[in-house]
């Protein structure tokens, strides 16, 4: 699990939306949520609430040149920011 500091910031028109949320029992079982699943770019968590959000490569994201079998969109480049809002966020395999 690769922390980032907190939302990212996305290159050349990358879309990323929510696929997934709800009550997990630990971050890793978030992570293995993004990881067994395709096009995952990241994750968060809230270990007060026990929730987990895990957003995907939107299908009408532009493609990258760097695809991959788990990332048919492509690997987004990113620039980090600062969460604001309590979640810890980690990077998932669609990010460069």
């Amino acid at each position: 699990m690769q922390q980032i500091p907190g939302t990212p910031s996305f290159h050349n028109g990358a879309i990323v939306q929510l696929g997934m949320w709800g009550s997990v029992g630990s971050a890793s079982a978030c992570c293995n949520a993004c990881f067994l699943n395709s096009n995952c770019v990241y994750y968060s968590t809230d270990a007060t609430a026990n929730t987990c959000w895990v957003y995907f490569t939107s299908p009408s994201s532009p493609q990258e040149s760097c695809t991959t079998t788990s990332c048919s969109r492509g690997v987004h480049d990113w620039d980090p920011t600062t969460s604001t809002d309590g979640k810890t966020y980690y990077q998932g395999n669609c990010m460069a």
